[in-house]
């Protein structure tokens, strides 16, 4: 199969094992690179692959002795150590690797893997994006200058303007009414006008969005999108080839690990990954105030392959497939590997699901209302300044007395 420095003996490669084992041991190695097929709970190997091999085992007649091996990533010389051991040869490989460049009658459990790409969602505005982007820069300008020009209005030609024209163009207010009432009547009404008039106007602006659902980003549904935006791919090691790499329309960044010590990944970038990983890590980075996760899985692959598990004794492929083929058709294999990704992420998912409920997320919140609470605060602000700038001009006024009336 391949060629080894050291001889070794021939006969080990054509034992017949297909009958009754009689307990003779089946030699098997982990890899540690195909977590999502065995994982160790508690110092117990569990998983698909381990069912899958206890079962066959058992079928068999037969005992199993496990090998770990560390890999980094599946290349000649740790291919090499999961065949070759110093007492002689490993039966069987539970960890899925890609075709290798030995016999395929080998290999058996063949299952298809994709690569996809996991990117952001659309991000959310801020409270100070919410204040200032519906109204382009442009509007904004001509409203200023409105504004001013009604101030001079007011200075310039005061006797044909009693009222505030600011105060009464944007809140309706007016002068001489607020005048005939006390002076904490005055400071609650000109806040809470503004107050409920910001609160109307955002739950007509959240009704909006509701029905148009348009974020600050829009998701990025294309790998076309994903070049228009110029946004740089996280390839962690061993996921592409040089070759792979060069032939892709788009931009890697090499990074040495895929996630960081938490299992969590870094929130505004975009990775690289095999299908299985990404559906999961996917669900581990929701959103804070949301059950809502922040990262989607993007429909078109970026590479196919095809994974599968080696035997090196040729007698042992058809009974391990057999028994793989059972364990797929009955949904045993589905059933273990759902339950093995919960216990794989340590309770995180169902902790993050059964810590608080789902929220509806169609209805204003107190958060939501956070540009309302900062105008009822702008709005004391104003109503404080109006209150000091009329004091200051009664007692600036010069009393004139009323005039006489001389008879004649």
């Amino acid at each position: 199969m391949l060629e080894y420095r050291e001889p070794f003996p021939m006969s080990a490669l054509f034992d017949d094992y297909t009958r009754d084992l009689e307990g003779h041991p089946i030699v098997c190695v982990t890899l540690g690179l195909d977590s999502a097929l065995y994982i160790p709970v508690k110092g117990i190997y569990q998983g698909p692959s381990i069912v899958w091999l206890e079962h066959t085992a058992r079928m068999l007649n037969a005992t199993r002795r496990s090998f770990s091996t560390a890999c980094t990533i599946m290349n000649y010389e740790c291919f090499s150590k999961a065949i070759v051991r110093k007492d002689g040869f490993n039966d069987l490989i539970l960890d899925t690797v890609g075709v290798l460049g030995v016999s395929p009658s080998l290999l058996t459990r063949v299952d298809p893997s994709s690569m996809v790409i996991v990117t952001p969602r659309g991000s959310r505005f801020t409270v100070d994006e919410l204040f200032s982007n519906p109204l382009s820069l442009v509007v904004w300008i001509v409203l200023v200058v409105f504004l001013v020009a009604l101030k001079i209005l007011k200075i310039f030609f005061p006797f044909h303007f009693k009222n505030d024209l600011i105060l009464v163009t944007l809140c309706g207010l007016e002068v001489q009414s607020m005048q005939k009432s006390s002076r904490s009547e005055r400071m609650a009404v000109t806040a809470l006008t503004i107050f409920f008039f910001i609160v109307l106007n955002a739950y007509e602006t959240k009704l909006i969005s509701l029905m148009t659902s348009k974020p600050r980003h829009e998701d990025i549904d294309s790998i076309e999108a994903l070049n228009r935006t110029g946004i740089t791919i996280l390839l962690p090691p061993g996921k592409l080839s040089k070759v792979e790499e060069d032939s892709l329309n788009l931009r890697f960044e090499h990074i040495s690990e895929a996630m960081d010590g938490d299992g969590v990944l870094t929130v505004g970038r975009t990775y690289l990954f095999d299908g299985g990983s990404a559906a999961l890590l996917k669900h581990m980075c929701r959103g804070d105030d949301k059950m809502f996760s922040q990262y989607k899985v993007l429909d078109e692959k970026v590479k196919m392959t095809i994974l599968g598990n080696y035997i090196f004794k040729p007698d042992l492929v058809d009974p391990f497939a057999r028994t793989h083929e059972i364990m797929i058709e009955s949904g045993l294999q589905s059933f273990l590997k759902y339950k093995l990704d919960i216990q794989h992420v340590g309770g995180l998912l169902r902790y993050s699901y059964l810590k608080r409920p789902a929220e509806v997320v169609t209805v204003l919140d107190i958060e939501d209302l956070k540009p309302a609470w900062v105008s009822y605060g702008i709005g004391h602000h104003q109503a404080l300044a109006i209150y000091l700038s009329q004091q200051h001009h009664h007692h600036i006024q010069p009393s004139v007395s009323p005039p006489t009336i001389s008879h004649i």
